[in-house]
């Protein structure tokens, strides 16, 4: 049981908060200090470079940490450190990371070790944000239920696809493969990302999709979690089936990414690694 690992995890934890990370890149665009009190906490999970980020938000201090991961030992140090505010997304592509803190969007080079600066036209513009993901040259940005699109090279933005005003309770998202997924309303709706046409996609788990925690994808398919359970949906078929050795055990997950043959998911304080040949879990990093 997964479980059976969490009081290992947390002596661990304490343990790591007391050693100093291997390597620390300041960021030259630290907000000044106050309270901050963040609609959400969560860790967010990304990949790009053949590493896995992560970058998630001290609640005692209001500090957010960016941290690079090996994806096959689990080895990791601090890439950036100071940025204090409210993190409302990540994306990561092409060797940059994308995240938007206190409703700037923020880049930064995955291989230069560049500082955090801010992006796009009117990299201001994003306060009410609810998701973001990449692919190709774009990041795709659920702000305020408005689909938008932003030009990673020329950082210009607009709206995206036909619905593009009509998004709002998206639970989750994900790019692959030329589409556009997103569970909203009980549904996984599928976006043509050259046309923008948009249309329900696939079977529901039972009732609907209401529920879901986070998504993404790999191969041929989708992996979902929804109300606790891990799901996998085949991209071709759209035929749906719970997946991996701790299906029912993914209560409170926060973020998802895939890479390499691994899905990596952060839930309770812990990033847990599925072998997606066999669906073998253990507790990662």
């Amino acid at each position: 049981m997964k479980l059976a690992h969490i009081s290992l995890l947390l002596i661990a934890s304490l343990l790591w908060s007391c050693v100093e990370p291997d390597v620390e890149i300041e960021d030259q665009y630290g907000m000044s200090e106050q309270a901050l009190t963040c609609n959400s906490d969560a860790t967010f999970l990304a990949t790009t470079s053949g590493r896995i980020w992560e970058f998630r938000r001290d609640a005692l201090n209001g500090y957010s940490h960016l941290y690079s991961i090996d994806p096959f030992n689990g080895n990791s140090y601090l890439y950036h450190s100071g940025k204090q505010g409210c993190v409302d997304a990540m994306a990561a592509i092409s060797g940059y990371i994308y995240a938007i803190v206190d409703g700037i969007l923020y880049r930064a080079s995955t291989t230069t070790g560049s500082a955090m600066v801010p992006f796009s036209n009117d990299p201001s513009s994003w306060t009410g944000v609810n998701l973001m993901t990449a692919y190709g040259s774009y990041l795709y940005v659920i702000k305020a239920n408005v689909l938008w699109r932003v030009n990673l090279i020329t950082g210009v933005l607009e709206t995206q696809g036909y619905y593009y005003d009509n998004w709002q309770d998206t639970e989750a998202m994900v790019a692959d493969n030329g589409y556009l997924f997103a569970s909203q309303y009980g549904d996984i709706w599928r976006e043509n990302l050259g046309s923008g046409y948009v249309a329900p996609f696939g079977y529901r788990p039972g009732a609907s999709w209401y529920g879901t925690e986070a998504m993404t994808a790999y191969g041929n398919y989708l992996y979902v979690v929804k109300d606790g359970t891990l799901w996998r949906e085949d991209l071709n078929s759209g035929q749906v089936g719970t997946f991996g050795d701790y299906a029912n055990d993914w209560a409170d997950t926060e973020s998802m990414t895939s890479y390499s043959g691994y899905l990596y998911a952060f839930q309770w304080g812990t990033i847990w690694r599925e072998n997606l040949s066999d669906g073998s879990v253990i507790a990662f990093h």
